[in-house]
């Protein structure tokens, strides 16, 4: 009898083992998975914190496009209007020698110098009138751009909010993967 109940317990004794083992082999492998899980999170995390720095680089850089941007439209607006004075005091200069080569007598040593400074004023005028028309092209197509960097600059911000929100994310899920291992 003694034997038998031996026998008995010692079978029990092995089926608990078993059972015991392969509870053991469970948890192993559902660690390994867990384990899993978290490196997965850790590099989807790096990711996201990789993406957010990009995102962010990419609107700084944006920002400083748009603050050169601006110095060249303020700096193109200035010269514009130093020109434009420019040429008011030239126009101003010519009437006032077109004035006084009238009064002049024709064919005098002085008609001849004003008639000389009017063409070099006239040249001057017509400079300035050149410089004039491509600083304010320039300034047109520094506007354009800028209006064009300003879009871009607020696609830039919801890009990096939305990458910000995403590292958010990838923080909760390594957390939560952290909890369950």
């Amino acid at each position: 009898d003694d034997l038998s109940q031996n026998k008995k317990d010692l079978i029990e004794i092995r089926d608990e083992e078993a059972r015991v083992s392969a509870d053991y082999r469970k948890s192993r492998l559902i660690e390994k998975q867990r384990e899993g899980e978290v490196n997965e999170a850790e590099n989807n995390l790096t990711t996201a914190e990789e993406a957010r720095k990009d995102a962010e680089n990419a609107r700084e850089a944006l920002e400083d496009e748009a603050g050169k941007l601006e110095n060249d439209i303020a700096n193109g607006d200035d010269e514009v209007k130093g020109r434009t004075e420019k040429l008011g005091s030239l126009n101003e200069h010519k009437a006032g020698l077109e004035k006084d080569l009238e009064e002049t007598e024709p064919e005098t040593e002085k008609h001849g110098e004003i008639s000389r400074e009017l063409a070099d004023t006239i040249s001057n005028i017509s400079m300035e009138e050149v410089a004039i028309a491509k600083a304010t092209e320039k300034l047109a197509a520094d506007r354009i751009k800028a209006d064009k960097n300003k879009k871009q600059v607020e696609a830039a911000t919801e890009a990096a909010e939305q990458a910000d929100n995403n590292v958010n994310l990838k923080r909760d899920e390594l957390d939560k993967a952290v909890d369950a291992v």
